[in-house]
Order: C-alpha cells, then sequence, then structure tokens
C-alpha cells in the first residue's frame, strides 16, 4: 500500500513537472513568434515599396501590406493587437508594435510586445 501511494504521488508531481516545463517552452515560442512577426510586418512591405515588380504608391496601401505580412506570419492562435505607430513612403520609414495576448496552461493571460522600427536609407 505504501508503494502505491509513493508512486501516485510521484506520478502526479512528474505531471506537474511536464506541465511547467511546456508551459516555459511555450512563452519562449510566443516572444519568438511575435519577434518574427515584428520583423516580417516591417521588413517585406518597405522593400515591396522599392521594387520594380511591385508598386505601391500610397500609405494606405503599405498599411495594407504591412497588415497582410501580419496575418501571413501568425502561425498561433493568441490574440494580435498591431499597432502602427508611423509609416512615411517619402522617407521609407515603418514604425510598428505589435502586441501578443496568449494563455498559459493555468489561465493566466500574459502580453507580449515587441516594437520595430525600419529605416530605408539609399546612397
Amino acid at each position: 500500500m505504501k508503494l502505491a501511494i509513493k508512486f501516485s504521488v510521484l506520478l502526479v508531481s512528474m505531471f506537474i513537472f511536464v506541465l511547467c516545463i511546456s508551459d516555459v517552452s511555450t512563452s519562449a515560442y510566443w516572444q519568438q513568434e511575435t519577434h518574427q512577426i515584428a520583423q516580417n510586418a516591417t521588413f517585406y512591405p518597405l522593400k515591396q515599396s522599392y521594387s520594380p515588380y511591385t508598386k505601391i504608391d500610397s500609405e494606405k496601401e503599405l498599411v495594407g501590406e504591412i497588415l497582410k505580412q501580419v496575418v501571413l506570419s501568425k502561425q498561433s492562435d493568441s490574440d494580435i493587437k498591431v499597432q502602427i505607430l508611423d509609416v512615411d513612403l517619402e522617407e521609407g520609414l515603418i514604425d510598428v508594435n505589435i502586441v501578443q495576448t496568449y494563455q498559459h496552461v493555468n489561465g493566466k493571460k500574459e502580453e507580449i510586445a515587441n516594437r520595430k522600427t525600419i529605416i530605408l536609407e539609399e546612397e
């Protein structure tokens, strides 16, 4: 009987340990995903705006390209908020803040924010 109790306590503690490890690795994944979304949302639209093959004529089209890149880069089922702080097509400037909200295994919600600013310089 003692052995069965020890085994069940050990099994429960191992289960809790596995949940904690998976939650930590999931948090790292969401941080990496938020960083990647912010990187893609700033780099590719600005690159497309100066490409001879794709013509972006207005800042509204550039904002549309930013939002398209956010949607294409997002892989998880968490909530995301995109704040476009500054867009200047003439100067080649995009400033974006990405806020991703996800839920831990225990039900606690956490936000990860990543702000990216990119300026295109031409010689």
